[in-house]
């Protein structure tokens, strides 16, 4: 009966597969929301102003995040008996009978959702890279993804500042970054996609490069010079704090390993 249900909705409500679809990938903290920023000056669109997570003192220039869609996704993560979009997965399938159910409601509301957005011809959206095991089976074959990742150092260190109150260690933080962003690895060698490294849109040698890049995998005819006005140096204070950190914190065997992946896959 569940099933009937979700295939009358998938009729209903379909997902657009002519139009462009953007995907926005990385770890918290890793300058998703200034990728989502550069995609919307290129005109990809995200959702309507209300459905935005609203601007706090973590990314005063805001989330580029669709709550009504990440609201579904964090809810399939708990049907699935994982805490938050932080925690580590054993298993991502729905965990007892109720949860089950409740994950064939979050797949009727994740398809409605998709079908609303994906009526613009450039559409896109930003997840975390344990979100996407939900997302990938809805999006159509087309979508394109842009990685982006930052030093597990610095990321570690706008963890602690974006979530006080000892939430995560600081070694649990790095540990938490290698392990998403090995599943953004895997997610990326799947896809038509890009990968950008954060602290190499504040160098100017090499931002103008990316941003013509991601200018030309996007499309659109905006000019350079509009894209070039997102980045602003005071949103990379944690990238800078690096050289310091690393005189108190040295990076495992495992995260080495990840960053040097990440490099070598690096636009």
């Amino acid at each position: 009966m569940i099933w009937k249900i979700f295939n009358f909705v998938s009729q209903k409500h379909p997902i657009n597969q002519e139009h462009n679809v953007f995907v926005v990938l990385g770890f918290q903290r890793s300058g998703t929301s200034l990728l989502g920023q550069i995609l919307h000056t290129l005109g990809v669109n995200f959702g309507e102003e209300i459905d935005m997570k609203k601007v706090d003192f973590r990314n005063p220039k805001g989330f580029y995040e669709n709550e009504k869609i990440f609201k579904v996704l964090r809810s399939m993560l708990n049907q699935a008996g994982v805490r938050d979009e932080f925690g580590e997965k054993s298993s991502l399938d729905a965990k007892g009978f109720l949860k089950r159910l409740g994950r064939a409601f979050s797949r009727v509301r994740l398809q409605k959702e998709l079908s609303i957005l994906s009526k613009s011809s450039s559409w896109g959206l930003k997840s975390f890279p344990i979100l996407f095991y939900y997302l990938k089976p809805y999006l159509p074959k087309s979508t394109k993804l842009v990685g982006v990742y930052r030093h597990p150092l610095a990321v570690a260190e706008s963890f602690m500042k974006a979530w006080e109150g000892g939430r995560y260690s600081f070694e649990q933080v790095i540990e938490l970054w290698s392990k998403a962003n090995r599943d953004m690895l895997y997610h990326l060698s799947g896809k038509d996609s890009m990968l950008i490294c954060y602290e190499d849109l504040f160098i100017p040698e090499k931002s103008e490069k990316i941003l013509q890049t991601i200018k030309d995998f996007v499309g659109g005819s905006v000019p350079l010079e509009e894209i070039k006005k997102n980045i602003d140096q005071s949103l990379n204070r944690s990238s800078k704090k690096v050289e310091e950190l690393a005189k108190h914190y040295t990076l495992s065997t495992e995260a080495l390993a990840t960053l040097e992946s990440l490099e070598k896959m690096k636009v």
